[in-house]
């Protein structure tokens, strides 16, 4: 999805503000499950024990609904700018704009689930 929507945006196919949420949100999330198995790996923390994932595991994410739609709303919007040469004789721009913004705002509020939700990220025992 990444590599896709920064493609798109190198081709002035997604507005820049579309693409900043959806990579930002991404960075944040990436950047957060770092903090937390940082956190959460037992001492000492050393760079072996930390890429260790699947002998010493320490905390699991578990994505919630919003999460899930979002991700489908992000693959559809982005499968159908990569086919909008194809498609805009069919469908008019301004779906691709309004699915943007929808897409933009299911962005912003599913990184933000993920923030401040306490069931998003559950320890390991």
């Amino acid at each position: 999805m990444t590599v896709c929507t920064l493609s798109l945006a190198y081709a002035h196919s997604i507005p820049p503000v579309i693409a900043s949420i959806i990579i930002g949100r991404d960075v944040l999330l990436s950047f957060m499950s770092f903090y937390y198995r940082f956190k959460s790996l037992p001492l000492p923390r050393t760079f072996d024990r930390f890429v260790s994932i699947g002998q010493i595991p320490t905390i699991s994410v578990h994505p919630n609904l919003l999460g899930k739609l979002n991700t489908a709303l992000q693959m559809l919007y982005i499968g159908s700018l990569v086919y909008k040469p194809i498609l805009e004789e069919y469908i008019a721009d301004s779906f691709f704009n309004d699915l943007g913004w929808i897409v933009g705002a299911t962005t912003l509020l599913s990184g933000a689930s993920y923030v401040f939700s306490k069931s998003s990220w559950k320890y390991v025992k």
